[in-house]
């Protein structure tokens, strides 16, 4: 699921229109403001699936019971500075962020407040399972300042900078500075942001008079959204479905219910259920193992840790350390490094130097793929599409 990133969008400008001694200068301030691992976070950040949380743009706002929200295109397009996304952890904040950056209208609803100006948008992700930069205030700055190299571009009172600065929870520096510097930024005229943490006392005391939503209490029509894909492309499930319907039907919409808005909830009880399917369990044996699963986040990753097979237990601590070491470097782990990371010392020594065949690559790569699922119990997360391509070949 997945640093810091910064992005830029503006109109036409080119730094090759200036002097050689001004590219000069702007190379070397890139170069020491960047950071390896600048855009690793939101690469990770696992993408929305098709027709979730497009509810964000329409003009009819979608119900959230009994609790409030404001519009977000409104405020796209208002002169007010902050945009406050609150949520529990795992209710898919980073994913809507990465959705809504990416997205082609946040621009075109932002131009309504750039108006002749050049607009700027850039991001940032805090992320508490990265190095300490990541992690920092410092290198929140430093991405923004990346951002702001376009201020060198006279004039500057021509432009209107929006940022997207996610995960202000996860930052290990003093949460009141933080809030102050934001503040501080977004008073000016010039600049907009939208920001996402999980709902802290610290935050709502400092964002409760700005624009805001709980992102747990809108996402249910999401979520029945994955749930139903999910299982709909799986061929086993359909099978049960057309056992007995109505209790397959049930089944998903006591996932949702369940589920309270918390995405990764969703998603590892989704994997669970789906490997029940393929040990042959019916659609009341899911009911029964849904039933069986804890609300609470924590407690669920409790309880799939504890469902590891004893003789796997010592391994998959040695799978997770992998993986945790890996993802200090720039692009993680693949598989294939996995499964090398993984292999016994001394075959790593008996293997000569040569090329990797194409069959021992598959072999490798599926090997892996079914050791970390067996080993973490889909905990540590990977892709297998392209394999099927490369035998397709």
């Amino acid at each position: 699921m997945p640093g810091a990133r910064e992005t830029i969008r503006s109109e036409s400008h080119s730094w090759d229109s200036a002097p050689q001694y001004g590219n000069d200068i702007k190379t070397r301030l890139l170069r020491r403001l960047g950071f390896s691992m600048i855009q690793d976070r939101e690469d990770r950040i696992t993408e929305a699936l098709t027709d979730t949380f497009k509810w964000i743009y329409h003009e009819q706002v979608p119900k959230a019971g009994r609790f409030t929200w404001n519009p977000f295109v409104p405020w796209l397009q208002s002169d007010t500075g902050l945009y406050w996304i609150a949520g529990k952890a795992g209710s898919g904040k980073s994913t809507l962020m990465k959705f809504l950056h990416s997205d082609p209208r946040t621009k075109e609803y932002l131009g309504v407040w750039a108006q002749d100006s050049r607009l700027v948008i850039a991001s940032h992700f805090f992320w508490n399972s990265g190095n300490s930069i990541q992690m920092s205030v410092e290198g929140l700055i430093r991405t923004l300042l990346h951002a702001f190299r376009k201020i060198l571009s006279p004039p500057f009172n021509r432009f209107r900078f929006f940022f997207f600065i996610d995960g202000l929870d996860e930052c290990s520096g003093d949460h009141e500075e933080l809030i102050a510097l934001l503040k501080e930024m977004a008073a000016s005229s010039h600049i907009k942001m939208c920001l996402a943490s999980r709902p802290w006392s610290v935050f709502q005391d400092a964002f409760n008079s700005s624009p805001s939503l709980m992102l747990q209490h809108l996402t249910s029509h999401d979520i029945r959204v994955y749930i139903n894909t999910k299982f709909y492309e799986h061929r086993g499930f359909l099978e049960l479905e057309k056992g007995d319907s109505k209790l397959a039907a049930q089944l998903c919409g006591d996932i949702t219910e369940k589920a309270s808005g918390v995405f990764l909830w969703v998603r590892l009880v989704v994997r669970s259920l789906l490997r029940g399917i393929a040990n042959g369990d019916r659609v009341i044996d899911l009911m029964r193992r849904l039933e069986d699963l804890p609300e609470d986040l924590e407690m669920l990753f409790r309880k799939i840790l504890d469902s590891v097979d004893p003789a796997y237990k010592l391994h998959s601590a040695q799978l997770f350390q992998i993986h945790r070491t890996a993802s200090e470097f720039d692009n993680g782990i693949s598989l294939l490094h996995f499964s090398y990371a993984d292999d016994d010392d001394r075959a790593l020594w008996d293997d000569e130097e040569r090329p990797l065949g194409r069959d021992e690559f598959i072999y490798r790569v599926k090997s892996m793929d079914r050791r970390l699922d067996s080993r973490t119990k889909g905990l540590l997360e990977t892709t297998t599409s392209f394999i099927d391509e490369i035998e397709d070949k």
